[in-house]
């Protein structure tokens, strides 16, 4: 089993905010282009601006949470040809688990960012929150 490497990995996350930000940034814009001399937007600016932001978040969770869950890939991951799978068993983590992975990754920005880094030295290429959810990140076959 090869272990996907930290700069896919982070190639791949980076990839996936980018993606999930785009229709909360497409709805700023309609948001900003609405602000009359009041310096206040208009009711469709305030509209655009709300349903932008709640794409974004289902884009992000379907994306990460969901569709992970389901196949090991985000489309991030796709691109950059590796798979988030369970250390045991090797196979998809499911939604539930991909979320706690995510909200995992909470501790790994408090340990000072140590855990996002963890994979540059780690045997498995693990961040904290791959250790505490039993998973791995490995290259496609």
């Amino acid at each position: 089993m090869n272990y996907a490497s930290w700069l896919r990995r982070a190639g791949g996350y980076l990839v996936d905010v980018v993606l999930a930000f785009l229709p909360s940034f497409a709805g700023g814009l309609v948001y900003e282009s609405t602000v009359g001399p009041d310096g206040q937007p208009s009711a469709l600016g305030r509209t655009a601006d709300l349903i932008g932001i709640a794409l974004a978040v289902v884009v992000f969770a379907y994306n990460r949470w969901i569709r992970a869950g389901r196949t090991g890939r985000t489309w991030g991951r796709q691109l950059m040809r590796i798979n988030l799978i369970g250390e045991q068993d090797g196979g998809p983590v499911g939604g539930g688990r991909a979320l706690l992975r995510d909200l995992g990754h909470i501790v790994d920005t408090l340990a000072l960012c140590l855990g996002w880094l963890a994979p540059l030295w780690d045997g498995k290429r693990q961040t904290f929150s791959d250790k505490m959810v039993g998973t791995v990140v490995v290259e496609a076959v």
